[in-house]
């Protein structure tokens, strides 16, 4: 019976294994079609074998000896490498002491570099490398006044026409300064540019778009990572797994850089130190926790979170309270510094250190039952319910001691990886509790959205909260048995494939628009254009270099007067707006002949349906011309920063 088992294990495991490959063959070239003869065969959806794989791999599971699942899953699928790696390797000294430190490392660790790889593929061939709309080119384009020594930005064409105030010149993402001197400060939190800025000043402008990829690795990493130090390695590859299938997370991976993922690198790298009881996490710890509050000032909740947490372990170890308040001062260190560097630019570009780019408008009292609503029902809506179940774990789990399962592979304390034991176990967990509490809170008074992925917010949450839901389950699990054991994973696997279905088909191209239309205006429109626009602001300025006037922020009844005066100037204007985007300039500016948009484009751009029109010509001879717009091609390749 036993051999029987055996042999369906690896066959199961075999055939996920193929299906695995057909899925990522399908995701690079984006569907095969083989033709013999009459016959045509084409396969294009990569999710259906993904899937597929994840069901045969649960299955295999199934087979495997209890308490060694994954691990002997694991071995199955890569028992044919081993064999033929050691064959390759055979001659050599060196390498054959390569291959078998590699194959030592724990089963789980290799999937969780599995993880991270697959994460850092999707990004490379779906992912957008673009300073496009407000926060990407916000973020790129103060990373580049950072690695320039400046602070300030220049104000193209300010003061140049009287009906057309500096503001109205002034790109998303910034703002004039408080002066009006013709220069402009940046809205968006340093954390991330100065990031940017050193990859920048180290290897050029296009590394700049490396950074969100790292951080993003760093949270999936050390996801597993705080998994492990929790409960134990199978946790830890869980909350991995939940987090790089999570739509949110995706959702914000292959689109342009923002700091969302870049915060929750920040924070879970600060977590996972937290909990590893040395000097030099604590002060690891403090800097990673102090790029988190650079990149997300208006989360300094959390960082309470963990001071408390600090501070609890100076109550409770009275033998040991000096290394304690050791610890508590080397974490506190590097936060202070970070908080006196946002007031210090926030003095320097908003004249006090306690005001900030964002409008206070954004917070509101009454805006906790619209949020209280929402952030739920999206999370189980692109999630399932199993992330909500981290709440439990901190009453739970010391039902995994009564179930014999021990957080520490050695069975002791271990200092220097760091795992975590019962009753520090509880306080672990109820930091991570915490953790989530608090990312909530902040955005609880938030301005409220209607569309699920502002999920986003919440993502630095995602992580904790990610590893106390797999916590809860282990501790489930060991309350109630070996059948409750396979359960769990099941339970895992079937989120995780929800997940994945639900964000499959995310990827950045449409963020590309802003690139190709800014490049066809570079090269198609006169060197003295003014490009009127509102979402293109930032692209238009990074990309083709010509000035810029905000339709939006134009006083209405200015609108013609002020074309009029560029023209009278020796500039062309055209307007260059998304789809979305032209039935709220005609409601701004549709008094005037030039504001109703009532006579045909000059070009169109299919993505987003990017429109372009042309304001100094003559409207009459273009209609009764009968013109279509041209279409500016889409190109069949994508723009990856080492290209």
């Amino acid at each position: 019976m036993e051999d029987g088992r055996a042999r369906a294990r690896r066959a199961l495991s075999t055939v996920g294994l193929l299906a695995a490959i057909w899925s990522a063959v399908l995701a690079v070239t984006h569907g095969v079609v083989f033709s013999l003869g009459p016959l045509h065969v084409s396969s294009r959806n990569a999710r259906n074998p993904a899937l597929g794989a994840l069901l045969l791999w649960a299955a295999a599971a199934v087979c495997a000896p209890a308490g060694a699942r994954v691990a002997t899953v694991f071995a199955d699928l890569t028992a044919p490498v081993r064999r033929v790696g050691v064959r390759m390797v055979s001659g050599s000294q060196v390498l054959p002491r390569l291959w078998r430190a590699l194959t030592r490392r724990p089963a789980t660790s290799v999937f969780a570099g599995l993880l991270v790889a697959l994460l850092l593929a999707t990004i490379w061939v779906r992912g957008a490398f673009i300073a496009g709309g407000s926060d990407s080119y916000g973020y790129v384009s103060e990373a580049h006044l950072f690695a320039t020594g400046r602070l300030h930005a220049d104000l193209p064409l300010a003061n140049r026409f009287p009906h057309v105030p500096n503001q109205a010149l002034t790109p998303l993402g910034y703002r004039p300064t408080e002066d009006d001197s013709g220069t402009l400060v940046p809205t968006y939190a340093p954390g991330l540019p100065l990031t940017m800025a050193a990859f920048e000043r180290i290897a050029g402008m296009n590394a700049v778009y490396a950074v969100m990829p790292l951080l993003a690795a760093i949270a999936v990493w050390f996801a597993y990572r705080l998994g492990s130090q929790l409960v134990g390695p199978g946790t830890g590859l869980g909350a991995a797994f939940l987090l790089v299938t999570s739509p949110a997370f995706v959702f914000q991976l292959v689109g342009a850089p923002m700091s969302d993922v870049p915060a929750t690198g920040w924070w879970t790298l600060a977590l996972s130190l937290l909990l590893t009881d040395r000097r030099w996490a604590a002060i690891g710890a403090g800097v990673a926790a102090g790029m988190a509050i650079l990149t997300r000032p208006n989360l300094l909740l959390v960082v309470v979170v963990l001071g408390l947490y600090l501070l609890w372990q100076v109550v409770r170890k009275r033998e040991h309270r000096a290394e304690a308040i050791t610890r508590l001062a080397l974490f506190s260190l590097p936060v202070v510094i970070a908080c006196l560097t946002v007031a210090g630019l926030n003095a320097a570009w908003y004249g006090s250190p306690f005001r900030s780019g964002y409008s206070a408008a954004l917070f509101n009292l009454r805006f906790w039952k619209d949020n209280v609503r929402n952030y739920p029902q999206w999370l189980s809506q692109t999630q399932t319910p199993l992330l909500l179940l981290g709440f439990a774990a901190p009453f739970v789990i010391h039902w995994l001691h009564s179930g014999g399962i021990d957080p520490s592979p050695s069975g002791r304390a271990d200092r220097e990886t760091g795992f975590v034991q019962f009753p520090a176990q509880r306080a672990a967990a109820w930091l991570l509790a915490g953790v989530t509490a608090s990312v909530f809170v902040s955005y609880l008074f938030y301005m409220p959205f209607e569309v699920w992925w502002y999920l986003r917010f919440l993502l630095p949450a995602y992580p904790a909260l990610a590893v106390l839901a797999c916590a809860t389950l282990a501790a489930f699990a060991a309350r109630f048995g070996p059948i409750a054991r396979v359960a769990t994973i099941a339970v895992v696997i079937a989120a995780a494939a929800f997940s994945l279905q639900f964000g499959w088909d995310m990827e950045g191209l449409g963020e590309y628009r802003y690139r190709i239309i800014a490049e066809w205006v570079r090269d198609h429109l006169p060197e003295r254009s003014v490009i009127l626009t509102m979402q293109h602001s930032g692209s238009m300025l990074h990309y083709s270099g010509r000035g810029i006037v905000r339709y939006d922020l134009l006083p209405r009844g200015d609108y013609e007067a002020a074309l009029d005066e560029m023209i009278a100037a020796g500039y062309h204007p055209y307007l260059v707006v998304d789809e979305w985007e032209v039935e709220p300039v005609r409601q701004l500016h549709g008094a005037g002949p030039r504001g109703t948009l009532d006579w045909p484009a000059i070009a169109i751009l299919p993505l987003a349906n990017v429109r372009v029109w042309d304001l100094a010509e003559d409207r009459d001879a273009a209609r009764a011309a009968g013109r279509k717009p041209e279409e500016i091609p889409v190109p069949d390749f994508i723009f990856h920063p080492l290209f």
